[in-house]
């Protein structure tokens, strides 16, 4: 019998996604409230980059789910990858405590923004965030879920 009951993906909801192909271009996951959440882990997988191109990751936050003030958060960015510096083929990851919202600005949504510019690059792109406090998490993103 496991110390901790429920599964993995019942402590951690799938909040946002880029699913995974050759792109170019700028791309957001939608706005996720983060008020009644303390963490979110934002996963960017790169395969290859085409020719002279960039790949940014960056999470911002807003005042609400149509991104009123939206911002970049500062210090949740990736090191730029590009295809000239050999960095196809990589994984990171951003994390983000609530703690660390403006809230005397009343921020509390935040979304992730990659921009695969000059030219173009496979990636995927996956948001997580603690389950909600008082709510079992949604499964709604999940095609699949084995238990």
């Amino acid at each position: 019998m496991s110390a901790y009951p429920g599964t993995t993906s019942d402590k951690l909801e799938l909040v946002g996604n880029i699913h995974a192909d050759l792109h170019s271009g700028t791309y957001y996951s939608p706005w996720i409230s983060m008020a009644e959440r303390e963490r979110m882990l934002v996963v960017l997988d790169v395969g290859d980059i085409g020719q002279g191109g960039t790949v940014d990751l960056e999470i911002q936050e807003a005042q609400d789910a149509a991104g009123t003030g939206a911002v970049a958060i500062a210090g949740k960015a990736i090191a730029q990858l590009t295809q000239a510096g050999g960095d196809g083929n990589d994984d990171m990851c951003i994390n983000l405590g609530a703690a660390e919202l403006n809230a005397a600005q009343n921020f509390c949504y935040v979304r992730a923004r990659l921009d695969i510019l000059v030219g173009s690059a496979n990636a995927c792109l996956l948001a997580f965030a603690d389950a909600l406090r008082y709510l079992p998490p949604s499964k709604a993103l999940w095609t699949e879920e084995v238990d």
